[in-house]
């Protein structure tokens, strides 16, 4: 009944609002959802609510998004119950798939809901899956922010990640404190942008502020076409000849044009830089001397030159490929990452480690839990005691059996009477060290298994790479 009534009012002023459906505006839209929640007690019926009504809202897209947007709002305070997840999970989705202009937030939003799910999970295998998606999708947050530029959006995204990295204890934490350097460097350098815009607007024939405006956007930010706005006569001659060339496609540049260009980036804008940023001057410098190259159908000394610079530029991006921000976190892009089974203080082995063994292979007697055999206090280890005794002709010393070891001279522990009992453990007498047995969890392997996850080959496929996200 209660649904019934909520749907005649949702139906009824859509009616009233018919014609105008398309052409809401905020207050109108507001004053609907306010209609739509009149009624529920908690946040998570609120959202309910509201994405009943998506359903009745067919053919009108923007007001599809803002009730899913408030229904995402209010789901994500009332996060009590697995069905809650899934309920605010499907809106994200939808939002995701209507306005993938603002996929690192709908991804961040994502994650929000994983993490209530790693506090709902019951099982470690589940928190630790859990655990795993909610990194992954901050990662996938950062990069999705990094592929547009929006530098403030990615650091804040890539910091969460590592946060929840070290409360997972994901492996890819290290990685991510990597990626976050090159990051805040090219989150300050779009703040200084900002400063260098308004500071030149209000002083437009300042030269010295010109030209660090236009170097930050070309060489720190990789962003000629940003740059190309702010060039005039009064910079650098270089600018002025190469920035607009630096604009076009590289396959609309001449023979001359890429080889000036690649020698430009290569030799100059490269040189004392951060690693980051040298890593993006020397992939614009290999691109125009390819082209360049491509362009030059002689066989001679200069195409030999060209080649060989070519080979350098590679060999210098192999080695500074874990500062660029747009490759995947977790393998570097080499395609393989450590495996996390056989992994030991931060280094993959490639052999099977036992937790409950420590990987020595041994554990201690089932029978007498490693107290194999103690030397009896009662008699010294001697097996025998001394007693006084009384006879016809007087006091006498005595030997007598030890009755703690019954003349054995060792007592043991039982596990199973939970008791010192005479003599040594007969279950572990013949094993090396006394008081062990084989591990029962690995079988006696330990450490010199083969890892069954990757085989002994220490890493694994990044299976990162090949996902959605495209890093």
């Amino acid at each position: 009944m209660r649904f019934a009534a909520i749907t005649l009012r949702v139906v009824v002023l859509l009616g009233v609002m018919g014609v105008f459906a398309g052409l809401m505006c905020a207050d109108e839209t507001e004053t609907f959802i306010k209609e739509i929640i009149a009624g529920a007690r908690t946040d998570s019926q609120r959202s309910i609510k509201l994405m009943e009504a998506v359903s009745l809202t067919e053919g009108n897209k923007k007001l599809q998004i803002a009730l899913l947007e408030k229904s995402v709002e209010y789901g994500i305070k009332g996060l009590r119950t697995p069905d809650d997840c899934s309920r605010v999970q499907k809106a994200v989705r939808m939002l995701a798939r209507n306005v993938p202009e603002k996929e690192s937030y709908w991804l961040s939003q994502q994650a929000q809901i994983y993490r209530r799910m790693h506090t709902l999970a019951k099982s470690k295998d589940d928190k630790e899956k859990v655990g795993a998606q909610v990194v992954d999708l901050l990662i996938r947050a950062g990069h999705s922010a990094a592929v547009k530029g929006d530098w403030k959006a990615s650091l804040s995204a890539y910091s969460e990640a590592r946060s929840a990295a070290m409360l997972y204890k994901q492996a890819v934490k290290d990685n991510l404190s990597i990626r976050l350097r090159t990051i805040v460097n090219l989150s300050k350098a779009q703040e200084q942008v900002g400063k260098y815009i308004a500071a030149l607007a209000k002083s437009p024939d300042d030269a010295e502020l010109r030209s660090n405006l236009i170097k930050t956007l070309l060489v720190t930010l990789d962003d000629p076409v940003g740059a190309a706005k702010y060039v005039n006569t009064d910079v650098d001659q270089k600018y002025q000849a190469y920035v607009p060339l630096a604009v076009k496609d590289v396959s609309e540049v001449p023979f001359e044009g890429c080889k000036s260009l690649g020698d430009w980036y290569h030799k100059e804008l490269s040189k004392n830089t951060v690693s980051s940023v040298k890593s993006n001057m020397l992939k614009r410098a290999k691109a125009y001397l390819q082209r360049a190259l491509s362009l030059y159908d002689k066989s001679d000394i200069s195409s030999a030159a060209m080649k060989h610079r070519i080979s350098q530029i590679e060999s210098e991006l192999v080695k500074r490929r874990v500062a660029d921000p747009l490759i995947c976190v977790y393998c570097f892009a080499a395609g393989k990452i450590a495996c996390p089974l056989c992994m030991i203080a931060g280094k993959s082995t490639g052999k099977l480690q036992c937790a409950k063994c420590k990987s020595t292979g041994r554990m201690k007697c089932a029978s007498c839990n490693g107290i194999y055999g103690l030397k009896c206090k009662a008699c010294g280890g001697k097996g025998i005691v001394y007693v006084i005794v009384k006879d016809y002709f007087g006091k006498r010393r005595m030997p007598r059996t030890c009755s703690a070891c019954s003349g054995q001279r060792y007592i043991h522990y039982s596990v199973r009477s939970k008791h010192y009992r005479s003599g040594t453990c007969s279950n572990c007498s013949y094993h090396s060290p006394k008081g062990s047995d084989t591990c029962t969890a690995c079988d006696g392997g330990g450490g010199s298994k083969d890892c069954p996850k990757c085989g002994g080959d220490e890493t694994l496929r990044c299976t990162h790479c090949t996902s959605a996200s495209g890093i």
